[in-house]
């Protein structure tokens, strides 16, 4: 409602005040005033609700009409402002906007008809594709929207939304994206209705939730003038004031949950217990949220729209030009007090102004109820998913095995690093067990070009070279041993049996010890009468 005092109010409800209109198109540095206007032609037209129901996505451009006369250049396009005052009281602001039509349908000499919408038709017609496309993302609300106007060189009346901290991803796909989607999206959201205010600056309107008034038995109703209570109502009007009023017997039901519906058509969050509904959905705000922040979202939305309630109504009174749309008003009649917003409205006339108001509605939200198409992509995307899932587990399990195989084979074709290794069959290029602090290695069958341990215990070797510590082998064919040291107490018993099956020609170790004598450098093993001998570089 236009902030005025009661004094102006009051001159409006009163025939017998004098109003004058003014109208200016600055670029053409025209003045227009009642003289310059056709008799009672001017009309306004207002509406933030296109839809029966509540739905916080109305967004839609005022429309001025009026008729002058002697006017013959070319107005379209130009910036109009048009105020009026009820004799010495405020000037009331009525539209500000752009000529989008001039013409004389009627054909009448020297007189034209005048169209004007204001920005709202601009932003909601506007392509924003780059606009969109050029923003960083993720971005929250406020800021969306602050370049969004700014993007339009439209100032902001200075509020605050509930879900101005939402941030935002960029989940719009469209090739061409017009304003509305993006108005309409960001309005919904926060439980506003947006529109262009009287000043032409964009403006968040809040239904204001009333308190249930107390009134006194029928029998014993005041009168017309006199309201039990007013409750957060704007301004009042009784039977003196309207010509003509028909309401529902009924009243629109308060919203008690709200569900937000995903791209794919299922419900993403949902807030409250009742059964009347309010449903977000088409909102690409929300896509791609987290359920945490789904949740964070839906709350701040229920907590603005929760509560709200009035009675469907149609009213014909006296033109009030400070009422606006989003208003609400209290409607005497003879038995009852009619409570309702005012959705949509035309103020018609100059001197003798008309008002009316509606506010349709429906007794509950409409149901959501996903369509065919909505529940085949809903189940086609939970098949996919499923199948998805299968998908990479079976990925996920051959992965599994694939490296399981080539760790074996790795194991048998290339290179064994370990601790302690136990196997019955050991096939490798390179066997390195000692040097990575392999300190035990128990293997039955090994055939390796390289063994390298601190201790093994082999039941069949074969390699080129072996290089061990302490070595325990019952049957090995080796072209060399290297070792530090080799001791034994009796051939026959500890070496004999122990190099018995030796194929080789020599023995190159640091020292061996044999029948109480050493032997260094390189040694002959030679077969005696008692078993084996060693023939070298005797040291005693």
């Amino acid at each position: 409602m236009v902030n005025v005092t009661d004094t102006t109010k009051n001159a409006y409800k009163r025939d017998s005040v004098t109003k004058n209109l003014e109208v200016r198109i600055p670029e053409a540095d025209i003045i227009l005033h009642n003289e310059d206007l056709v008799s009672q032609s001017l009309s306004l037209t207002e509406s933030i609700e296109s839809s029966d129901n509540l739905s916080f996505t109305g967004c839609i451009a005022s429309v001025l009409k009026f008729k002058c006369a002697d006017i013959v250049q070319d107005l379209e396009g130009m910036w109009i402002e048009v105020d009026l005052t009820a004799e010495d009281t405020e000037t009331i602001p009525l539209f500000r906007g752009y000529i989008e039509d001039q013409s004389n349908p009627s054909h009448e000499q020297n007189t034209m008809e005048i169209t004007a919408y204001d920005a709202l038709k601009k932003i909601n017609e506007a392509d924003v594709t780059s606009w969109y496309n050029g923003l960083t993302f993720p971005i929250t609300i406020m800021n969306m929207r602050n370049s969004f106007f700014t993007h339009f060189g439209i100032d902001q009346v200075d509020d605050y939304l509930p879900n101005d901290t939402m941030t935002v991803n960029q989940t719009i796909e469209d090739k061409t994206i017009n304003g509305a989607k993006i108005i309409k999206s960001i309005c919904q959201i926060n439980g506003r209705y947006g529109r262009i205010g009287r000043t032409g600056d964009f403006e968040y309107v809040h239904l204001v939730e009333g308190t249930e008034a107390l009134y006194p038995r029928e029998d014993l109703y005041p009168a017309d003038d006199i309201y039990p209570s007013d409750e957060n109502a704007l301004d009042n009007v009784n039977k003196a004031h309207y010509t003509n009023i028909s309401f529902e017997n009924y009243r629109v039901q308060p919203i008690d949950k709200v569900q937000l519906i995903g791209k794919d058509g299922t419900v993403v969050a949902a807030r409250g217990a009742g059964n009347n509904v309010f449903t977000v959905k088409d909102n690409p705000l929300i896509w791609s949220k987290s359920s945490a922040e789904l949740a964070s979202v839906v709350a701040n939305l229920y907590s603005t729209v929760q509560g709200l309630w009035y009675v469907p109504a149609d009213v014909q009174c006296v033109g009030l030009p400070y009422v606006e749309c989003g208003d609400f008003v209290l409607m005497a009649t003879k038995r009852s007090i009619v409570r309702a917003y005012v959705l949509n409205r035309n103020l018609t006339g100059i001197q003798a102004l008309k008002d009316s108001y509606q506010a349709p509605g429906d007794k509950t939200q409409p149901e959501y109820k996903p369509s065919v198409q909505t529940q085949i992509t809903a189940n086609t995307h939970a098949i996919n998913t499923e199948a998805s899932v299968r998908a990479a587990a079976i990925t996920s399990e051959a992965t599994t095995r694939q490296n399981q195989i080539n760790s074996e084979a790795n194991t048998r074709q290339n290179q064994i690093n370990a601790v302690n290794v136990r196997c019955d069959t050991l096939n490798a290029e390179k066997a390195s067990i000692g040097q990575l602090n392999a300190e035990s290695a128990s293997i039955r069958s090994l055939v390796a070009d390289n063994i390298s341990s601190v201790n093994a215990n082999i039941e069949n070797l074969r390699a080129t070279k072996a290089s061990i510590g302490e070595l325990n082998v019952v049957r090995a064919t080796v072209d060399t041993i290297n070792a530090n040291y080799i001791t034994a107490s009796r051939v026959d018993s500890k070496i004999a049996s122990a190099l018995y099956n030796v194929n080789t020609s020599t023995l190159t170790c640091n020292s061996i010890s044999l029948r109480g004598h050493r032997f260094d450098g390189t040694v002959r093993i030679v077969t005696t009468y008692h078993g084996y001998d060693c023939i070298g570089n005797q040291v005693y």
